[in-house]
């Protein structure tokens, strides 16, 4: 066996010097007969032998494109599979849960301490010695090396990241603990305030250049996190003022994506990370209300459009006869018959929220006028103006009517 070992740690000196890490699951392959693998501290594959099926739930679900599905990944992450091998120099035995006939030998790869990846055999029995651990051991070494000779760009880090955007944003990542392992792996950290930008294609037309357009994305916004959901980019911004906002929008940062016929939405600001998928749809949101508002607005803010978003559910769920007061009738009647202006004067002075001088220079009317109609209006119709409810749902009904009268403009 000693021979055997010697053999093996030439081999991989050869491979160190002028080979891939391809040749080393392929030898370890060639050695026991189990598939082998060898993934970066980011879940990217960088070899597998053979990359075919085996009947393995994990194994299988990787090998055709060699890639880790987001979904699968966020679930090793979040059950910590990768843990106990993280915490040991030595290989260990993990079970894969979803593949438990079929268990991996694992052996983390370091350099000067530092992580970079995990070398790990797909075993179907017990039959592992100490000798099967020191070789597996010498793998790892050689691994070790050939990240050495990698250029600094030769896998993209930011897949988890991604990941971990994508999974805030669906909802999944719904405690603190698992936040704060998330946030603890990544070796991330959020600014007080938080926002969510939504960038969407106007039309079909310029979904050819999408992926183009999220490169750009990535660029320009290399600092934070960002996630693909069919065609539209989100980003998570973070930012420690209120006018930080208002200053990214005026250097025109945004100006490129307008310019490609991509629409751009804004959620409100909001504080707590995990609620993030709630504030994923005022991003969206905000565009379709930006658009029907027809907002030439480089940037599309939900919080604009609020009450307009809740006087367009009222409109399309009640009839005009379910909020109206019947007030309001009796007064347009009386300013037909007897030439009056209380109608305009009653919605005046509520639209100013009951501020008698603003009511006073919007009307260019004398104090004691205002006075006299209000009062008048009062004895009128029977109100009371003193009354918040009665005022709250006047209110209402003129915001309403300007809503209609602006999507009928």
């Amino acid at each position: 066996m000693k021979k055997q070992i010697s053999q093996i740690k030439e081999k991989l000196f050869e491979i160190t010097v002028g080979g891939s890490f391809d040749d080393i699951t392929e030898l370890a392959y060639d050695l026991w007969g189990y598939p082998a693998s060898i993934i970066d501290i980011h879940y990217h594959i960088l070899s597998m032998y053979p990359s075919k099926k085996i009947e393995n739930a994990v194994w299988d679900t990787i090998a055709p494109k060699k890639i880790v599905p987001d979904d699968l990944l966020a679930q090793l992450i979040e059950e910590r599979y990768l843990e106990s091998s993280i915490s040991s120099e030595r290989p260990v035995t993990i079970d894969w849960g979803v593949a438990e006939s079929k268990p991996r030998r694992v052996c983390r790869i370091s350099i000067r301490s530092q992580i970079k990846g995990f070398i790990s055999i797909v075993t179907s029995s017990n039959n592992w010695t100490d000798e099967d651990s020191a070789i597996l051991e010498s793998m790892a070494n050689a691994s070790a090396l050939l990240f050495c000779k990698m250029p600094p760009a030769a896998y993209d880090e930011n897949k988890l990241k991604t990941v971990f955007c994508s999974s805030l944003l669906k909802g999944q990542i719904s405690t603190k603990e698992l936040l704060l392992r998330w946030i603890k792996g990544l070796g991330v950290s959020f600014k007080k305030r938080l926002c969510i930008f939504c960038i969407k294609p106007r039309n079909e037309e310029v979904l050819t250049n999408f992926l183009y357009i999220y490169e750009h994305v990535k660029r320009d916004f290399s600092h934070v996190l960002s996630a693909i959901f069919d065609y539209e980019i989100y980003i998570v911004y973070d930012y420690e003022r209120p006018q930080d906002i208002d200053i990214l929008i005026k250097q025109g940062i945004f100006e490129y994506y307008k310019k490609q016929n991509y629409e751009i939405g804004m959620s409100r600001e909001f504080f707590d990370i995990l609620q993030s998928k709630l504030y994923k749809s005022q991003a969206k949101k905000a565009i379709a209300l930006g658009l029907t508002n027809k907002s030439e607005a480089l940037v599309h803010k939900f919080h604009d459009y609020i009450l307009k978003n809740i006087y367009s559910c009222i409109d399309s769920s009640l009839s005009s006869a379910d909020y109206e007061h019947p007030a309001l009738d009796i007064l347009k009647k009386h300013d037909e018959k007897f030439k009056t202006e209380y109608y305009i004067t009653l919605k005046e002075y509520i639209c100013s929220l009951c501020n008698h001088s603003e009511t006073i220079n919007k009307l260019n009317i004398h104090r004691n006028t205002l006075r006299y109609r209000l009062q008048q209006i009062q004895n009128i119709t029977g109100i009371s103006l003193l009354d918040v409810d009665t005022c709250t749902k006047f209110l209402f009904i003129f915001k309403i009517e300007e809503y209609k009268l602006s999507r009928r403009n």
